[in-house]
């Protein structure tokens, strides 16, 4: 009997090292995924601090929107962005500079480059003055440029209003060539970051109006 009992507790013993094991385990690897999520964070923030610098940097115009989309697509790493501003004299949204990464490059000859006042996805955007996210973009409602879209494989897309002194500038766009949900994170990031490419924008129109 005593050996019966002694084995039964060496084997209940086994069982909850067994256990104890398990949860040490699992406890390690939930925080080392915290630590890589907070060092991911933190890593995007410098980021978005270094791109915002540099996209400020600049008082010319044409400088300043190279730098957004650029900025905007090593921020995401995705595969292709735009930048869209309101023409003053005739309210039209315009395309004023597009980049893509060159291993997933976008052939942005034969889109679009202007908008009547509204109209289309940045339209909507800028007379909303709030962001918008295309799961599957070719079937958006408001895309008018299925043909390109389809072309070019474009998948998701995400864009964000230029805001400045609670008047939207323009838009920024950002796309990829798969399907992709963009995170809570992200979102604040783009926004953030566009928030920075409006002060900028605005900053190198008065510098071209004085100059």
């Amino acid at each position: 009997l005593n050996l019966v009992e002694g084995i039964s507790r060496q084997a209940a013993i086994a069982i909850d090292n067994a256990r104890l094991y398990e949860d040490v385990t699992r406890q390690m690897a939930e925080l080392k995924q915290a630590q890589a999520q907070l060092s991911d964070k933190t890593e995007r923030l410098s980021q978005l601090a270094d791109l915002a610098q540099s996209v400020t940097a600049f008082l010319d115009p044409d400088r300043v929107f190279e730098a957004v989309v650029e900025g905007s697509l090593e921020l995401l790493r995705t595969a292709a962005s735009s930048l869209w501003v309101v023409d003053p004299s005739t309210e039209e949204t315009v395309l004023v500079a597009a980049a893509s990464d060159p291993e997933r490059p976008v052939n942005f000859e034969g889109s679009a480059t202007r908008f009547p006042k509204g109209q289309g996805l940045t339209g909507w955007v800028i007379e909303h003055g709030r962001s918008r996210y295309s799961p599957i973009l070719a079937k958006d409602p408001l895309q008018q440029q299925k043909e390109w879209v389809e072309r070019e494989g474009l998948v998701s897309q995400f864009v964000v209003p230029l805001l400045r002194r609670g008047q939207a500038l323009g838009a920024l766009v950002t796309i990829t060539k798969e399907k992709r949900e963009f995170s809570l994170e992200e979102w604040e990031l783009l926004e953030t970051f566009a928030d920075q490419a409006a002060i900028a924008i605005d900053n190198a129109r008065l510098y071209a109006d004085v100059t």
